[in-house]
């Protein structure tokens, strides 16, 4: 059985980011199903690594920073700058959080000290 119908993609990137990721999905479940020549693998892993699929001949590996990359000398292939920006906000908030705190028991220190008369 086969549907059809007119799609509008002018937004895909900004609203619907996820129908050519769905589309992906399907197309390689069509694949897995052909079998695993030579040729099927390499398309599998091509469209796998496009569209950020995970498949039985493809795996991903998320490092936080860009020390860790180097570190085990991997290749970023992928922009995910929203992701990123996420995970650096979150970072930089902990960060600042964690500074505040440590400032406050420093301030803490200081008042006790000074009630001492140190």
């Amino acid at each position: 059985m086969r549907f059809s119908t007119r799609v509008a993609f002018k937004d895909a990137k900004q609203r619907r980011s996820f129908i050519p990721r769905l589309w992906a999905r399907m197309h390689l479940d069509t694949l897995l199903e052909q079998g695993s020549s030579e040729t099927i693998k390499d398309e599998i892993i091509a469209l796998s690594e496009e569209y950020q699929i995970i498949t039985p001949y493809t795996s991903f590996l998320v490092l936080e920073t860009d020390a860790d990359r180097e570190r085990f000398k991997v290749k970023r292939r992928f922009q995910m700058a929203r992701r990123q920006a996420f995970l650096r906000r979150g970072r930089d908030n902990a960060v600042f959080r964690s500074g505040a705190k440590q400032m406050k028991k420093a301030g803490n220190w200081r008042s006790r000290l000074r009630r001492l008369g140190c």
